[in-house]
């Protein structure tokens, strides 16, 4: 059976005034849901002890952002000139929030506004990594939040576009422990109301949005920042991925690495690569396999990749602060001594480094990022 969607998205390098959807294609490859199902794969042991509760605050403040040049380029997919269609962004992985903010709200002029952006669902397994997510809201300027949003209360949305989607209230913290409950009869007949969004994180996994409320087939994006390289089973994923986005919508993958161009990147990574547990960090690029999925070659266009290179002033004691946010460097994974010596070596090596100061009698010195974003299409 086939059904022909007319969609406004670029999908490839052509715009297509309709997109077919093939809805016997996930059973051709074997992809069920027997066999997928709402089971959310394990999370890594590493990244459950180094980001459990008690870290998160740290990790939200360590963290670098992301560049204006990737949300600019993100804005210019989703929210091409002449349309405005509402945004539905589910963001898995989402973390402390520290992406999920730049949706909501540009921290400076040189980022895009995402005006039409209406409902944007953190998905998130572990409860301190929600609650951090949900007490970074309050970063979030008074206006781009909707104006009932409180922690731990009720969320509206109400549609009365006439497209037969119904409006969702979720009630709880975003625990995971409720379940979002359609409202409305669905007909498309509710007479039009205020625009109103629906911000929320709730449990779940990348393989696992069950707990979202929002229908299979109707999301605009999938964005996963600085994630993605965690994920157990990248083809149980790409299905949950897959069966969620509308025909030719984007997921997108992006990352924040150290410059290899600065050689200070490059020592700090030879220290720190040591204790990494062998653990599929980035760098490592075990994530590229994900290429190598059935589920990829049958249900994504050919990949689309780049770098936006930036900098960004940091000190010494910053520097120090973000590397000990990375899941092994934890004091779930190495305190005392052993802690001690390796902040020692690595200060050191910043200490010994060729530096471009901004401030050197403040210690302020620029420090190079690379964001490389990866897209995936789903197929018409």
């Amino acid at each position: 059976m086939t059904v022909n969607i007319h969609c406004g998205f670029r999908c490839g390098r052509s715009v297509l005034s309709s997109c077919s959807l093939t809805l016997v294609g996930y059973r051709q490859i074997g992809i069920t849901r027997r066999n997928i199902g709402n089971m959310p794969s394990k999370v890594h042991d590493v990244a459950a002890g180094g980001f459990a509760e008690g870290t998160n605050d740290i990790y939200d403040k360590a963290r670098p952002s992301y560049p204006s040049s990737t949300l600019n380029l993100i804005h210019s997919i989703l929210s091409p000139p002449n349309n405005n269609k509402p945004l539905t962004i589910i963001e898995p992985g989402s973390g402390t929030g520290i992406f999920s903010r730049l949706l909501l709200y540009p921290p400076t002029p040189d980022y895009p506004t995402f005006d039409n952006l209406e409902t944007l669902i953190g998905v998130e397994p572990s409860k301190g990594m929600r609650d951090s997510w949900e007490r970074g809201l309050e970063k979030v300027p008074t206006g781009f939040l909707p104006p009932d949003y409180r922690i731990g209360t009720v969320i509206e949305t109400e549609t009365g576009t006439g497209t037969g989607v119904e409006s969702v209230t979720v009630t709880g913290n975003g625990n995971g422990s409720e379940t979002p409950t359609p409202t409305g009869s669905g007909s498309g007949d509710e007479s039009p109301s205020v625009k109103r969004k629906r911000v929320q994180v709730v449990d779940g996994g990348f393989d696992d949005f069950s707990k979202t409320g929002i229908q299979q087939g109707s999301v605009d994006a999938v964005i996963i920042a600085q994630a993605f390289h965690w994920c157990p089973d990248y083809s149980a994923a790409l299905t949950e991925i897959a069966r969620y986005l509308s025909p030719c919508s984007p997921l997108i993958l992006i990352w924040n690495h150290d410059s290899p161009s600065v050689q200070l990147s490059v020592d700090l990574k030879e220290i720190y690569k040591l204790h990494d547990r062998g653990t599929p960090q980035f760098y490592r690029m075990t994530w590229k396999t994900l290429f190598d999925t059935e589920e990829y070659k049958q249900l994504y266009l050919p990949a689309e990749q780049g770098i936006n290179t930036w900098t960004k002033g940091i000190t010494e004691d910053q520097l120090i602060e973000r590397i000990f946010s990375k899941s092994f460097l934890t004091k779930a994974y190495i305190d005392g001594e052993p802690r001690l010596k390796l902040e020692q070596q690595l200060r050191k090596v910043i200490q010994d480094s060729d530096k471009e100061w901004i401030d050197k009698e403040q210690g302020i010195f620029l420090y190079k990022y690379d964001t490389h974003h990866v897209i995936l299409r789903k197929k018409p």
